[in-house]
C-alpha cells in the first residue's frame, strides 16, 4: 500500500470512528490525510468510496482468518459456515467504522447460522421466533 493511501485509510477510519459517517466531509479527510483534496479522489471519488476503504481493509483481514478456519474442513457449506464465523466474529470485535451503519450480510449468516444449530426455528415473521433468533445469536 502505498504512502498516501495509508495515510487516507487511517484519516477515513479514524473521522468515522469519531463522527459518524454523516459528519465526516471529503475535505476533512483530505486534511487529516495531509493531502490535497484532488490527490484524495484519484483513491477515493466520493465519501462512501472513503467508507468502502475502511471496510474493505477490515474485510480483507477478516478473510484471510475466515480462510485459515474454513481450511481441511471438507464439506462446503461447514467451511463457508466457518469463514463466515470468523468474519463476524472479527467484524464484532473491531466493530464498525461507524456504529450507526449496519451490515445486513452479517445479520444474514447469524441467522443461516442461528438456524443450523437451532432447527427449531421454522422462519422468523413471528415475535416469538425473532427474540429466540436474536437471543441464540447473541448466546453464540
Amino acid at each position: 500500500m502505498d504512502a498516501k493511501r495509508a495515510r487516507i485509510l487511517v484519516a477515513a477510519r479514524d473521522l468515522f470512528a469519531e463522527f459518524g459517517f454523516a459528519q465526516v466531509t471529503t475535505k476533512a479527510a483530505s486534511e487529516r490525510a495531509d493531502i490535497a483534496a484532488g490527490t484524495l479522489f484519484r483513491y477515493a471519488a466520493t465519501k462512501a468510496d472513503l467508507l468502502l476503504m475502511v471496510y474493505n481493509e477490515r474485510f480483507r483481514d477478516a478473510l484471510v482468518a475466515g480462510r485459515s478456519a474454513a481450511a481441511g474442513i471438507e464439506d462446503p457449506s461447514e467451511a463457508l459456515l466457518a469463514l463466515a464465523e470468523v468474519v463476524i466474529a472479527h467484524q464484532r470485535r473491531h466493530g464498525r467504522p461507524d456504529p450507526n451503519i449496519t451490515i445486513s450480510g452479517h445479520h444474514c449468516i447469524d441467522r443461516f447460522n442461528c438456524r443450523r444449530r437451532h432447527p427449531e426455528v421454522v422462519d422468523d415473521r413471528g415475535d416469538a421466533t425473532s427474540q429466540h433468533l436474536d437471543g441464540a445469536r447473541h448466546r453464540a
